[in-house]
C-alpha cells in the first residue's frame, strides 16, 4: 500500500514538474515558431498566394491557443493558479478559447488543402478557385462557424464544490457531459484528420498525373504573368508551400492521434472500478497527452526548417529582410 502511495505522489509530482517546466518552454518555442511562420508567410512574394494566407491564419490561431489554454494549463498544473475553481466566467472562457483555437488552426489546414487540390487540378475552371479572395472569405465563415458553435460552453459549464472547499470547473452532467466526452474523438481524432489526409492525398494524386499546360499567359499566385516571364520561382513556392503543408499535416495527424486513443481507453472503461493508482496514472497520462495537443502548434517552422531547404532560403530572407 505505501508503495501504491509513493507512486501516486510521484506520478502527482511527474504532472507538476511536466508543466512547471516544460509549460514555459513550450510556450517559448511555441511563440518563436509561430513568429518565425509569419515573418516568412507574410513575405511580398509569399502572401499574394491563398495558400500562404491559410498558413498566417494558422498561426496567428496558434499564438492565441498557445496563450490561452497552454498558459492556463501550465498555470493550474504546475503553479497552482486556477481561477476557474471559482470563477465561473473565467470556467466558461477557458473552454471556449481552448475549444475554438484548438479547432481554427487545422480548419485553416484543410481550407489550404482544397486550395492545393484547386491549383493542382486538371480541369483550368477549377485551378481559377484558387484566389486570396476566396482564401479571406473561407477564413472568416469558418472562424464565424466554429466562434459561433462553441458558445455552449458559456452556457454548460458550472462551479462543482467539494469537501473540505475544494472545488472544480466542469461540463454539467446529462447528454451535454456525454457529448462532450466524444467531441474530441469525433472532431479532432476522425473528422478533422479523416478531412486532411482525403485532401492531402488528393493534391498529391493530382501533382503526379498533372501534365505541364503551355499558354499565352498563365495565371500564377493569384495575377496574370505571360509566358516570356520565368515561372520556375513561382512553382518552386507552390511547391514549398505544398510540402509545408503536408508535414503539417502529418504532424498534427501523429500527435492528435495518441489523444483520441487515450479517450477511446478512457471511454471504454468507464465503468470499470480502478484503483487510485490507476486514477493517477491515467491523470498523468491524459494531462501530458493533452498538453502534447499543443506541440504541433509549435514545432512546424523547425521540422519545415530541417526538411525543406527552399523553406531555410525563404527563413534566411525573409531574417534579413531581402
Amino acid at each position: 500500500m505505501s508503495s501504491d502511495n509513493d507512486l501516486i505522489v510521484l506520478f502527482s509530482s511527474l504532472v507538476t514538474n511536466i508543466h512547471k517546466y516544460g509549460g514555459p518552454i513550450l510556450i517559448l518555442i511555441g511563440t518563436i515558431n509561430c513568429l518565425l511562420s509569419l515573418c516568412v508567410f507574410s513575405r511580398k512574394t509569399l502572401r499574394k498566394n491563398p495558400c500562404s494566407i491559410y498558413l498566417i491564419a494558422s498561426n496567428v490561431s496558434s499564438i492565441f491557443f498557445i496563450y490561452t489554454s497552454t498558459l492556463y494549463s501550465t498555470l493550474s498544473f504546475g503553479y497552482s493558479i486556477d481561477p476557474t475553481r471559482y470563477n465561473l466566467f473565467y470556467c466558461s472562457f477557458r473552454f471556449y478559447t481552448m475549444f475554438l483555437f484548438e479547432i481554427l488552426p487545422p480548419c485553416y489546414f484543410i481550407l489550404a488543402s482544397i486550395d492545393r487540390v484547386f491549383l493542382t487540378s486538371h480541369n483550368a475552371l477549377i485551378r481559377q478557385k484558387s484566389t486570396v479572395h476566396l482564401a479571406y472569405i473561407s477564413i472568416v465563415l469558418v472562424t464565424l462557424f466554429w466562434s459561433i458553435i462553441h458558445i455552449h460552453s458559456f452556457i454548460f459549464m458550472y462551479i462543482r464544490i467539494f469537501a473540505l472547499g475544494i472545488s472544480g470547473c466542469f461540463f454539467q452532467s446529462g447528454l451535454y457531459l456525454t457529448i462532450m466526452s466524444y467531441y474530441p474523438l469525433i472532431v479532432k481524432g476522425i473528422l478533422i484528420p479523416s478531412l486532411m489526409i482525403i485532401f492531402g492525398l488528393w493534391t498529391v494524386k493530382n501533382i503526379r498525373t498533372k501534365t505541364p499546360v503551355v499558354s499565352g499567359t498563365r495565371r500564377i499566385t493569384g495575377i496574370m504573368q505571360s509566358d516570356r516571364l520565368p515561372s520556375c520561382s513561382t512553382q518552386a513556392k507552390d511547391r514549398l508551400l505544398i510540402k509545408i503543408l503536408l508535414i503539417d499535416i502529418v504532424i498534427y495527424i501523429v500527435f492528435n492521434l495518441i489523444q483520441s486513443i487515450i479517450v477511446i481507453y478512457q471511454q471504454a472503461t468507464l465503468s470499470q472500478t480502478k484503483s487510485s493508482l490507476r486514477v493517477t496514472t491515467e491523470r498523468l497520462v491524459f494531462v501530458t497527452s493533452l498538453t502534447g495537443t499543443a506541440i504541433p502548434f509549435c514545432i512546424g517552422t523547425f521540422t519545415n526548417l530541417v526538411l525543406s531547404k527552399h523553406f531555410r532560403r525563404e527563413m534566411r530572407n525573409a531574417l534579413l529582410c531581402k
